[in-house]
């Protein structure tokens, strides 16, 4: 996933770059395959603000979180992207198995009409 990194009010780092990178790779690697993403660092007063949204084809994950510590921030950014993620992966999958359910009542019940007449 590509991931843009924009730093409001706060110098650049790469050694943070690279941890919300690997945290966000080792976390979505397997839930999103494609998407675009950014990542906001911001600090007002002693107070950390990051936010991360991921676009992808078919739906739009946003999440921020604060702490006073940035690497914290982090962490609790992309653990609220993970429960987003996992539960549109949920719905996604309960609303296929009913769709095709339906479907399949309605074909055994066309076929099984078809064959009374």
């Amino acid at each position: 996933m590509k991931m843009s990194f924009i730093f409001k009010h706060l110098d650049h780092s790469e050694s943070l770059q690279e941890f919300a990178q690997n945290r966000l790779d080792e976390t979505l690697q397997f839930l999103l395959k494609q998407g675009l993403g950014h990542c906001h660092f911001s600090k007002t007063k002693s107070v950390f603000h990051v936010e991360i949204v991921v676009n992808t084809q078919l739906k739009f994950f946003k999440s921020s979180a604060e702490s006073e510590d940035v690497y914290a921030a982090v962490e609790k950014a992309v653990s609220k992207l993970e429960k987003q993620v996992m539960k549109s992966r949920q719905l996604n999958k309960s609303r296929k198995s009913q769709s095709r359910s339906k479907w399949d009542k309605l074909d055994q019940d066309l076929l099984s009409y078809r064959k009374a007449a």
